[in-house]
């Protein structure tokens, strides 16, 4: 392709900044146009960077996807490789985000081949990071650690502190995954170090929130809610809107979380008006789960189910199938609760067919819970008891606690309507010391209400 002169330096800034190292490229060499159709395609191509961007903020996945396979595709046609990067790195962001993790696996290990043709060790750090956060997700924390750390080596070699401190957070992550506190919270505030120490304020705000995680994880509840509020403060006054929505959700569930349902929904509230402001979708089917879940526990069938059916059209407009199994199971339990059986049944029927890989995925064991109480609340029989007992043991070994919880009130709840008044006695006393040892004080007034 020949080199093109383009005049007007406001229109590009934007690419200017992510393609200044770029020698093939370089606006300096830049000399004459022929080709109008191809400056369109370049102008549209600038356009589309930056919408890729929003897009990405506002969770707006199935248009990310397609505006990124079509900047790849364009970016490729008329040679600026650097763009095509940019455009690589949001398709890899949109399959990762729609839960397609070998997929966007895929595209960041390309991405990373990409950077060693165009000689850019920047968008090598980029691909290194985001193949190292797949790799967490996917549960594989070998190879998490592995990349992370070259990720590591090449930021410091590069003193390229503001990614440096993005990586430490995502080690921060890989050992919050492995409940290792002290190495977690080390690299959190490593990251938080440097976040302070260039002015990234935002970034700071970012990491107040997640150490506010780790806080929550090891049970240590006022810290977590000091570390929540610093991070709304902060997002507040750098008018980070985004980050403010996602710790105040955090912060109005860390109430639901010990049983304070009324003070958890003015915080939901403001992050759900938040989310929709922002057309955060992601962001709005959490607040709708998290309002939802509140009004199951404050037994408020009528709201909690309106805020389901909203989060379960949303999840189907966006092509979530992650919250759309959640809303389903959600609605669901909703009127199992009301006793409409038939209808529970039907819900999570819905969910079960959705679901993927269930013997490696936590809500099909859930599903499973509410659908043999349904069948046993329909039934009465024994068999369905055994199932439910067989489903306690299950989530058991995945050591996931809500989920222990959940399955142990559901089967004392069954063994009491049975007449095995010992049996159920002995389910709630066990759920009992999991909650107060979880600290997961919302499911206690309906152990309590069942002894």
């Amino acid at each position: 392709m020949k080199e093109i002169f383009l005049p007007f330096d406001n229109i590009f800034a934007y690419y200017r900044k992510i393609v200044k190292k770029d020698k093939e490229k370089n606006f300096s060499q830049i000399k004459s146009l022929k080709d109008i159709e191809l400056l369109s395609t370049f102008i549209k191509l600038l356009l589309n960077l930056k919408k890729v961007d929003v897009l990405e903020l506002i969770g707006n996945l199935p248009e990310l996807s397609k505006v990124s396979k079509l900047g790849v595709m364009n970016a490729g046609k008329i040679g600026f490789l650097y763009i095509k990067a940019h455009f690589l790195r949001s398709l890899g962001v949109a399959f990762f985000y729609f839960n397609k993790l070998e997929d966007a696996l895929t595209i960041f290990e390309e991405l990373l081949d990409f950077s060693a043709k165009i000689k850019s060790r920047k968008i090598k750090l980029t691909a290194l990071g985001n193949i190292g956060l797949v790799y967490l997700w996917l549960g594989d924390y070998e190879l998490t650690k592995k990349y992370l750390e070259k990720c590591i080596d090449l930021a410091l070699k590069m003193k390229d502190e503001k990614n440096l401190s993005i990586v430490y957070e995502k080690m921060g992550m890989l050992y919050y995954e492995l409940d290792n506190f002290k190495e977690s919270l080390e690299y959190y505030k490593l990251a938080l170090e440097i976040a302070k120490r260039t002015g990234n304020r935002r970034g700071e705000a970012i990491l107040y929130g997640n150490i506010g995680n780790l806080y929550v994880k090891h049970k240590k509840i006022e810290k977590a809610f000091s570390y929540y509020k610093k991070g709304i403060e902060l997002a507040y006054q750098v008018q980070d809107i985004w980050t403010e929505c996602l710790w105040t959700a955090n912060y109005g569930a860390l109430f639901a979380y010990i049983g304070e349902e009324k003070k958890a929904i003015p915080y939901m509230n403001r992050s759900l008006k938040i989310a929709r402001q922002l057309q955060a979708k992601l962001s709005e089917k959490i607040c709708l789960q998290g309002l939802c879940g509140v009004f199951i526990m404050l037994k408020n069938y009528k709201i909690a189910a309106e805020y389901a059916e909203k989060g379960l059209q949303l999840s189907k407009e966006t092509g979530n199938k992650q919250y759309e199994i959640i809303f389903l199971t959600l609605l669901g339990t909703i009127e199992l609760e009301e006793r409409n059986i038939g209808k529970a049944i039907k819900f999570l029927n819905e969910a079960k067919k959705i679901t993927k890989k269930p013997e490696k995925d936590l809500s099909a064991l859930r599903i499973e819970v509410y659908l043999e109480r349904a069948k046993f609340l329909k039934e009465k029989s024994e068999s369905c008891l055994e199932k439910i007992k067989k489903i306690v043991y299950s989530t058991k070994q995945r050591e996931d606690e809500e989920l222990i919880i959940e399955s142990l009130i559901e089967l004392g709840k069954s063994q009491k309507e049975m007449g095995w008044l010992k049996q159920a006695r002995e389910a709630f006393k066990e759920v009992k010391s999991v909650i107060k040892k979880t600290k997961r004080l919302k499911y206690l007034k309906v152990v309590e209400e069942e002894l």
